[in-house]
């Protein structure tokens, strides 16, 4: 089953407000620093995990990628929890719904109307 369902209500309401140009370039915004976040993840500190997966969380309802922050907030929960093998295994998965929810995003900015 996959897992990169979009929000396209939720998206089409940021659109709405903000409009394409301003969506796009807050979608390169999330890019870069998600971007560096997954090259550091391996690296990073059970905390510092938790607090990548809190922003990507949230950050990411921005584009209504709904099972991308679902996974975000299941890890975030392992970790604070103690369980880090569980998170461990979720976030390879999380990293395959995070760029397949992307690509989605991207295709649904680039065929909005201005």
């Amino acid at each position: 089953m996959k897992m990169n369902k979009i929000n396209k209500t939720q998206l089409n309401e940021y659109l709405s407000i903000f409009g394409k140009r301003k969506m796009q370039g807050l979608l390169r915004d999330y890019l870069a620093d998600s971007t560096k976040s997954w090259d550091e993840l391996d690296k990073s500190s059970a905390s510092e995990k938790r607090r990548i997966f809190h922003c990507w969380r949230s950050n990411s309802l921005v584009f209504g990628m709904e099972d991308f922050s679902h996974l975000c907030t299941k890890i975030e929960d392992d970790l604070i929890n103690n369980r880090f093998s569980k998170a461990s295994e979720l976030i390879p998965l999380s990293k395959e719904c995070y760029q397949e929810s992307i690509l989605k995003v991207i295709a649904i900015l680039q065929d909005a109307k201005k």
